[in-house]
């Protein structure tokens, strides 16, 4: 079954600055580059007209291997990769990052959908900031690696319009009842279990559109 909750990850930008220390992209990043420093921002313009050349619609991460809104991302960056988004509109482009409020900065088309990344109650604030953004553009919340409980009754009053769970890997730290106590407060929002959760109930939903 597909894992994955996108079609194709559109990395123009790699590279961060955070050091976590489950981070995944360094240490791919360090396996094929092991004399270039992950923490070195990489802009590869050539790959900006990707999505161009792609024709059926596709829901494409943007920056899996970055964190484009941190504040060590030159702006004009994420521009160029705005400009490229508003010419594909049969595409669904999600973005991830710590650093919601970077998110003000810039004005999306509709078919952006704006997300962060937290990994248990102890980054509740990136979730309250992500929560207090007005956009027409559809929300969602990765709490990846799960590594502490989550606040349930917290996220039954925020606007999220989706939300991703998944472990930590290659060995889980989270308890199942987390994940239990999670679904049952919030049976009507959609939910994406990633298999890594290792969790008995298969759960891979997805939201609908905003204006659909």
């Amino acid at each position: 079954m597909q894992d994955k909750w996108w079609d194709i990850s559109w990395n123009v930008v790699v590279g961060c600055k955070r050091g976590c220390t489950y981070c995944w992209a360094r240490k791919m990043f360090n396996r094929f580059h092991p004399k270039e420093n992950f923490e070195d921002i990489h802009y590869y313009p050539e790959r900006l007209t990707i999505p161009l050349t792609i024709k059926r619609p596709k829901r494409i991460f943007v920056g899996d291997m970055c964190d484009l809104f941190a504040d060590w991302t030159p702006k004009c960056y994420v521009e160029d990769i705005l400009r490229i988004i508003k010419k594909c509109p049969q595409h669904t482009f999600m973005f991830l990052t710590k650093s919601p409020d970077g998110y003000n900065n810039f004005e999306y088309p509709k078919n952006v959908w704006l997300g962060a990344t937290i990994t248990g109650i102890k980054d509740i604030d990136i979730a309250d900031k992500l929560a207090r953004i007005q956009t027409h553009n559809l929300k969602f919340l990765s709490i990846e690696p799960l590594l502490d409980r989550i606040n349930t009754p917290h996220f039954l009053y925020t606007d999220f319009d989706w939300i991703i769970i998944g472990g930590l890997t290659p060995k889980a730290v989270h308890k199942k009842e987390w994940v239990k106590e999670y679904l049952w407060f919030n049976s009507k929002r959609p939910v994406f279990l990633k298999d890594n959760l290792h969790y008995p109930k298969v759960l891979k939903e997805y939201p609908k559109p905003k204006g659909a």
